[in-house]
């Protein structure tokens, strides 16, 4: 499991959990696309139509698309960061088989059931939400969890 054996804070009344959201980018909106790494002189080389031009500077080596204004603030805020690039050593080339892993967090393709967040959150005994219309892979599993799919959210505009 994902998060087994990682220690969970203690809360107090004066400081409730805070919220994690994960974002896992499928299809077009790639990690590449969404956090460009302009430092890479291969990039515009390689992806030239497709990198944004008016991205946003995370540092000297990442941007962030700009139809990401919110998460561009709450990074500026300390309050998001992403994890990229990462991977697995899974070498077939089944787009299927890759994302399966990725959320299920198991050790073959299609080996689990339910989802790594979801198992962590499990055990963690927190409830969770997927703005999802279908429940992903990746909270599969736990007891305290929904998802929810508006046709738009309104006001969600960070200041």
């Amino acid at each position: 499991m994902f998060l087994a054996g990682v220690p969970i804070p203690g809360y107090t009344k004066d400081r409730p959990p805070g919220n994690i959201s994960v974002i896992l980018l499928e299809g077009g909106m790639d990690g590449l696309t969404a956090v460009p790494p302009y430092g890479d002189p291969n990039l515009i080389t390689m992806r030239q139509k497709i990198t944004p031009k008016d991205f946003k500077k995370v540092n000297s080596f990442f941007g962030l698309h700009p139809s990401l204004p919110n998460f561009t603030k709450l990074m500026a805020r300390n309050n998001a960061s992403v994890v990229h690039a990462t991977s697995f050593p899974y070498i077939k080339r089944s787009h299927f088989e890759g994302q399966n892993l990725m959320e299920g967090g198991g050790l073959s393709p299609f080996a689990e059931k339910t989802g790594w967040l979801g198992r962590s959150l499990d055990l963690a005994q927190v409830p969770g939400r997927a703005l999802s219309l279908d429940m992903p892979l990746i909270l599969r599993g736990n007891k305290d969890i929904d998802n929810f799919y508006p046709a738009s959210i309104k006001n969600s505009t960070l200041k």
